[in-house]
């Protein structure tokens, strides 16, 4: 009977971990839509207001334009938070599991807004703004400064000042060094450059100037912040940032930049690409040129035209991408065998030395008991 009502328990308990897995799951998710649906939100009310403002330049009409990207960072900010604070319930045995689970939820979130921020920048202002890339182009560059000015408050308020008081205060404990928050926060704020580069040309040079300013504030707000915990699993994550870098928000922004000037016609009535059907049309035109046909250029024309309208340099392109990446893929594969290989070499060596010890010990107290050896007999027939 005590052996069947321990299983009854085990097994309630783990019914019961994933009941409040699923439900912590549930809400993330849930969290994550609501997010979408109030940045969406935001971005037809945002709308309405360009739209219906009699100036352009009006002060109240500036004013209501910051509504969306502090929302865009409030949502950010805040939720993140919500999430680092409902993981406690799952109770992960492994803390890689729970790092990993951590950052999948975030970047589903900023990835996310991203989608509806670019939905909104590439499909509604086009038609109904008559400027849309000095529209966008200003969008881009109040969410990269509203999102440092966010950052800073993040830091001093929630890193420094709280420090500050954990120490004066008896009870609390200093704030964690949040690594894998950070490098997520530095991964959007990139992508946010990466995108607004073709609307706002001048906005690395922020970008340049934002990332210096934070690598200082971080250098001396983490002094004052406790260790992270789980420091050597965010260390051995290089990888998994560096794919989330790559995969959703670098190809991401490549494919919004494509369309853009393949698939979006220009205002008519700005920027240097007006009258024309699409931006590589004046490229088109460029190469069929008189001026294209010089000999100083005619190489120039010619590399552009095969870049823009050739199949086969796509494809070769694409090989080279792939072979790369398998060879890539082949060496990080031979890196884990031989590290496994080598732990498994640890490991028999501690075996062979525990070995040894045994039998330096058992020789050790036959000469202290000074027992004669033991003698093998022979039995002959």
């Amino acid at each position: 009977m005590g052996e069947q009502s321990g299983e009854r328990a085990v097994c309630i308990r783990q019914d019961v971990a994933c009941l409040v897995l699923l439900a912590v799951w549930l809400l993330s998710v849930c969290l994550a839509t609501g997010a979408c649906l109030a940045v969406y939100y935001l971005c037809q009310h945002n709308l309405q207001g360009v739209v219906a403002s009699p100036s352009p330049e009006d002060v109240l009409t500036e004013a209501w334009s910051l509504l969306l990207p502090v929302g865009v960072c409030v949502l950010n900010t805040f939720i993140s938070l919500l999430y680092a604070h409902t993981q406690r319930l799952e109770r992960y045995d492994s803390e890689h599991t729970r790092l990993y689970v951590t950052v999948l939820r975030n970047a589903m979130l900023k990835v996310s807004i991203l989608a509806v921020l670019c939905y909104y920048w590439l499909a509604l202002v086009p038609s109904n703004v008559s400027c849309w890339e000095s529209y966008v182009g200003q969008d881009v560059y109040r969410l990269v400064i509203v999102d440092f000015i966010f950052c800073l408050l993040g830091s001093f308020c929630g890193e420094y000042l709280y420090n500050v008081i954990s120490t004066r205060c008896v009870g609390v404990k200093p704030a964690e060094f949040d690594v894998a928050r950070n490098v997520l926060d530095l991964i959007n704020a990139q992508t946010l450059a990466w995108i607004g580069v073709y609307f706002s040309p001048l906005l690395p040079v922020i970008q340049l100037i934002k990332l210096f300013l934070i690598f200082q504030l971080k250098k001396t707000s983490i002094r004052s912040c406790h260790p992270p915990s789980s420091w050597r699993r965010v260390g051995q994550m290089q990888t998994l940032f560096i794919s989330l870098l790559f995969l959703p928000f670098y190809l991401g922004t490549l494919a919004l930049l494509a369309y853009t000037l393949w698939g979006l016609p220009p205002s008519s009535v700005c920027g240097p690409f007006q009258g024309q059907g699409w931006v590589i049309q004046a490229v088109d035109q460029w190469i069929a040129s008189p001026q294209a046909s010089h000999p100083h250029s005619a190489w120039l024309a010619w590399i552009i035209n095969i870049i823009l309208h050739s199949q086969v340099f796509y494809c070769i392109l694409t090989l080279i991408v792939l072979v790369v990446m398998y060879f890539l893929w082949q060496v990080t594969q031979g890196r884990k065998r031989l590290i496994m290989s080598l732990r498994q070499q640890i490991v028999n060596e501690g075996k062979d030395k525990v070995f040894l010890l045994r039998r330096l010990q058992c020789l050790q107290r036959q000469k202290g008991t000074g027992r004669p050896r033991p003698q093998v007999s022979t039995i002959t027939q």
